[in-house]
């Protein structure tokens, strides 16, 4: 019984001394939970650090969505990738040849298998996303090419990978176009 009494005496002796270890233990433990932003409130969102995913609802531009998000939450670049839908995408090839674009308006909506790009800084100090899609219609057809305009069929969730400095595009007279200095 004597053990017994002087065991009891120390549990709390014990449980006291390995508060602190608990407590650090649960405190590395904790699970970071991955950040969701919408149009909506990307704005309350700062300078991130971290990659994020922002998702864009039926309707709203492709975009412009995320380059108005980009926009208020004071990032100065970023690389982008994602999927989902695509409602009238307006598309663009570049011809080296003749140093233009050539569109083309896809009608109807589509399944957006795959979106890259970047967003960085033009000449003149704006935002810009250059983004490229694919994307294939109910006959499996796969479509792709620079995006100008579009917007979101069902949904779009687009990955954003805030850099730390702003990126700067910069006219190039050899190829026509803004490239990244």
């Amino acid at each position: 019984m004597g053990t017994m009494r002087k065991f009891l005496q120390i549990v709390p002796l014990i449980l006291l001394l390995a508060q602190p270890l608990y407590a650090a233990e649960k405190k590395h433990s904790k699970k970071k939970k991955a950040v969701v932003v919408t149009t909506a409130n990307c704005h309350l969102f700062k300078r991130p650090k971290a990659p994020f995913i922002l998702v864009l609802k039926k309707g709203e531009s492709l975009k412009e969505g995320i380059e108005a998000c980009i926009e208020k939450m004071e990032i100065p670049s970023a690389s982008i990738s994602g999927q989902g839908a695509l409602e009238n995408p307006e598309l663009g090839i570049y011809t080296m040849d003749v140093k233009q674009f050539f569109t083309k308006k896809f009608l109807g909506v589509y399944l957006m298998v795959s979106l890259n790009g970047t967003v960085t800084q033009s000449s003149t100090h704006q935002t810009q996303a250059q983004i490229d899609v694919a994307f294939v219609d109910s006959n499996y057809r796969l479509f792709g090419g620079r995006l100008f305009s579009g917007t979101v069929g069902s949904t779009a969730e687009i990955t954003i990978i805030p850099l730390a400095s702003p990126v700067y595009r910069k006219y190039d007279p050899q190829t026509g176009i803004e490239l990244i200095n």
